[in-house]
C-alpha cells in the first residue's frame, strides 16, 4: 500500500474470544488540522470549553462505544462494546467542498476534517467564518 506524503497509518485491532477485527486506516497527517476560530469575526466571542481545549488530531476523539445501551455480542465493556464487532472511525478524514457531482477519484482531497464533529463545528477544523460561506455539498474520504 502506498500512502500519500505526510499521511499517517493507524491500526485498530483488538483480539477477543469471537475473533479479531482489524481495521487499518490511512489518515491525513495531524498537522493538516487545526481548530477553527469561531464566534465573531474579531474572534472575541470564541470561548471553548475545557473539553474542547483537549480535542486534538493526535488522538481519537470520543473513543467510547457510541451507544452503550445497545452493545452487541457476548460480554464486552459497556463503554467500549465488543472490539471484535466494531471499530471506531472517528479521527481525521480527507475533506473538501464538492466542486461538482463527480467524485474526486485518483487524488487526495485538499483538506481534512476531524470526525465526528459536524462541518459547522469549530472542532471540525473546517467551520465557515459566516453562514454565507457555509459549504452545502462536500466530500469525505477515509481509506482503509
Amino acid at each position: 500500500l502506498l500512502l500519500p506524503p505526510g499521511a499517517a497509518s493507524h491500526r485498530a485491532a483488538s483480539p477477543s474470544a469471537l475473533g479479531e477485527l482489524s481495521v487499518v486506516s490511512h489518515r491525513p497527517a495531524a498537522s493538516t488540522w487545526r481548530r477553527t476560530q469561531c464566534g465573531s469575526p474579531s474572534g472575541d466571542a470564541d470561548i471553548p470549553t475545557r473539553w474542547a481545549s483537549e480535542v486534538s488530531a493526535d488522538t481519537t476523539p470520543l473513543p467510547a462505544y457510541p451507544r452503550p445501551q445497545m452493545v452487541r455480542g457476548r460480554g464486552g465493556d459497556r463503554d467500549k462494546g465488543d472490539p471484535s464487532l466494531w471499530s471506531n472511525l472517528n479521527g481525521l478524514w480527507e475533506w473538501e467542498p464538492a466542486a461538482d457531482a463527480a467524485p474526486p477519484f485518483g487524488r487526495p482531497l485538499n483538506g481534512s476534517i476531524l470526525v465526528p464533529f459536524p462541518v459547522e463545528s469549530c472542532l471540525s477544523g473546517v467551520a465557515p467564518a459566516s453562514s454565507a460561506t457555509l459549504v452545502a455539498q462536500m466530500w469525505y474520504r477515509l481509506v482503509f
